[in-house]
């Protein structure tokens, strides 16, 4: 792991002359996204250095720091010094009249003053370890105080006297997320919804530091307890506390819309970037259908497709089931796995029956062999209940030859095993080009179309997909 150096410029005052010096602090527990926080019920530990002196043999300071009832001293290492040298460390102790601590080190080489000294050494490695129940939010400093070194300069042992700046830390400790309000402004709307675009898993912006799942977590609205992220912002957008944010943290904003809370309070992080909406303009792309085959009734779905690699995709837009209501999509492509949650916030809104769900807007022409068909659908129903449902993506073998589509220059006649409530047939860019709700097993249509692939939909107790070829 690459260790994280944090300068602490000092001034070193030695009998002959005044050099600069410098107290060097690596944390040897982090990343680079996580070197300026600390977080509860975790350990981290700091390597202490003394960079540009020579000759050294010897060091000494007193260690202070606040939050002494949550912040423990855990343990040392020697450093550079090695088998033979010795380390003194005394019991840190709390400072009258404050929540503070102190302890006093001193570091000693073991070796001839004047013979094998060390030039810039590591003296030491500490160890902390923190609380669990201490407050989020708040800055742990650390503060070096009497810091000298003996080193063995101009063929005579010198004391240097080291003045340094503190070492402040963020502390990073347990919050209460409400399901739904990933913005924590106390009200779950549709900019909480933007703030899960903002942070989901493969987003640049979302930092590749430590997550953590919220224990027993749920979607019921009530304020969970968990460990803030590295990222503190992002904690609130783990909607379903799985320690993940993904497309489908979105339902959960639809489940909980309009609900309120006291504790919000804006973001509380060290990032507080604002998720935005980009405006397209569809008129400059082409369209391509994403089709569904769930009935079942429902105002928001989260589901995967796959999707031909070759596409250049803009943006995704909601679909003709949605028509007449407001939707709002979050989108995730990986290689050629799109997913995407798509819903209404129209608790009065829902949708029964199959079709286009949702329009990637691509930059250029494409040719489609297959039509792009969701899988592994779940649904919030008016109910507010998150239900999977079974996704229908081509006819079972044994349907196939009992779904008859016979195909002539004038006729399109399709004939079922039972009776159907509603045929659909799609061109594969989208368009209904026929349609028929009458309850039969024998539908016939005009062949007035042009040849290529087309989708038909076949809605009864379930949803039977084929595709088929019209060749004139």
């Amino acid at each position: 792991m690459k260790n994280i150096i944090l300068y602490i410029i000092a001034l070193a005052f030695i009998t002959s002359s005044a050099t600069s010096q410098t107290l060097r602090i690596e944390r040897t527990d982090v990343d680079t996204a996580r070197y300026g926080h600390v977080t509860a019920n975790f350990k981290f530990g700091i390597d202490v250095y003394i960079d540009e002196i020579d000759n050294v043999n010897s060091a000494s300071f007193q260690l202070q720091w606040n939050f002494g009832d949550y912040v423990h001293f855990s343990g040392y290492k020697i450093g550079d010094f090695g088998d033979n040298g010795t380390v003194y460390i005394t019991k840190p102790k709390l400072i009258p009249g404050t929540g503070d601590k102190f302890m006093n080190v001193g570091i000693f080489s073991g070796t001839t003053v004047g013979e094998n000294d060390f030039d810039s050494p590591k003296i030491l490695h500490l160890e902390f370890a923190v609380s669990n129940d201490i407050p989020n939010r708040e800055s742990l400093i650390f503060t070096f105080v009497n810091f000298y070194a003996t080193a063995f300069i101009d063929s005579s042992q010198t004391n240097v006297e080291v003045s340094s700046e503190q070492l402040e830390l963020n502390i990073h400790s347990f919050i209460n997320v409400w399901p739904g309000d990933s913005n924590n402004d106390g009200l779950v709307d549709t900019r909480d919804y933007n703030q899960i675009g903002l942070y989901f898993e493969g987003n640049s912006i979302q930092n590749d530091g430590r997550t953590f799942k919220r224990k027993n977590s749920t979607i019921m609205w009530t304020g969970q307890k968990v460990l803030v992220w590295d990222n503190a912002d992002a904690t609130f957008a783990d909607c379903d506390g799985d320690g993940v944010i993904t497309v489908a943290d979105g339902m959960v904003v639809f489940h909980n819309d309009s609900k309120t809370h006291n504790e919000g309070t804006g973001l509380s992080g060290e990032n507080t970037t604002t998720g935005l909406v980009e405006y397209i303009d569809e008129s400059k792309y082409k369209k391509i259908p994403i089709f569904s085959s769930v009935t079942s009734e429902y105002r928001a779905i989260t589901a995967k497709a796959e999707i031909p690699k070759e596409l250049k995709i803009k943006a995704i837009i909601a679909g003709d089931l949605f028509e007449g209501t407001d939707a709002h999509i979050i989108k995730n492509i990986n290689n050629n796995n799109l997913e995407f949650t798509i819903g209404s916030f129209d608790r009065n809104f829902e949708i029964n029956k199959s079709g286009i769900i949702a329009y990637l807007l691509v930059e250029d022409e494409v040719e489609l062999t297959k039509p792009i068909l969701i899988e592994e659908a779940t649904i919030l129903n008016n109910e507010n209940r998150l239900m999977p449902v079974g996704i229908t993506t081509g006819v079972d073998d044994a349907d196939i030859d009992n779904i008859g589509v016979s195909i002539s220059n004038s006729e399109i006649q399709i004939t079922l095993p039972q009776l159907a409530n509603e045929v659909k047939l799609y061109n594969i860019n989208g368009r209904l080009v026929k349609q028929s709700n009458m309850k039969s097993n024998l539908y016939t249509f005009q062949n007035d179309l042009e040849s290529g692939t087309y989708l038909l939909l076949i809605e009864n107790d379930k949803v039977s997909i084929k595709t088929i070829q019209i060749l004139k």
